[in-house]
């Protein structure tokens, strides 16, 4: 992908950027940061980035949602899958990111895996487009 490999560990949850391992340490999200040097767009207090849900989005309007969004400014869109393991709800898999990813070349997505055992679905989001993907130890 192009995009230097840096990890951003905090609990509960573990954030990780496009083409890497999985590796948890318990650094706060802070000492990530300052340790990596991570963008500061990625990890600075001082800019607010807009990362709209798209479960929140109406789905038989999906693209149109993700267009207004988009347009109306939003840099990232987060997408939060579900397994209905982990949590109750069952939401969307890798397919639908992919097909998101064809429209929205230019915006970064922000994947977080609610499920049981993220590491072994982590390279399925990677290659469908996800730019951030985030996972709970405590489900691996």
């Amino acid at each position: 992908s192009g995009k230097e490999p840096i990890i951003i560990c905090s609990v509960p949850a573990m954030t990780i950027l496009r083409g890497i391992s999985l590796i948890c340490t318990f650094l706060s999200l802070e000492q990530s940061i300052n340790a990596l040097g991570v963008p500061r767009a990625l990890g600075s207090s001082d800019r607010v980035i807009v990362s709209p849900s798209v479960a929140k989005a109406d789905f038989l309007n999906l693209g149109e949602d993700l267009s207004a969004v988009v347009e109306g400014g939003a840099e990232w869109l987060h997408f939060s899958v579900q397994d209905g393991q982990m949590v109750p709800k069952i939401s969307f898999g890798a397919s639908l990111i992919a097909s998101c990813r064809e429209k929205y070349s230019d915006t970064i997505f922000d994947v977080k895996l609610g499920c049981i055992q993220p590491e072994y679905k982590i390279k399925d989001f990677c290659d469908a487009g996800a730019d951030i993907i985030t996972v709970h130890p405590e489900s691996t």
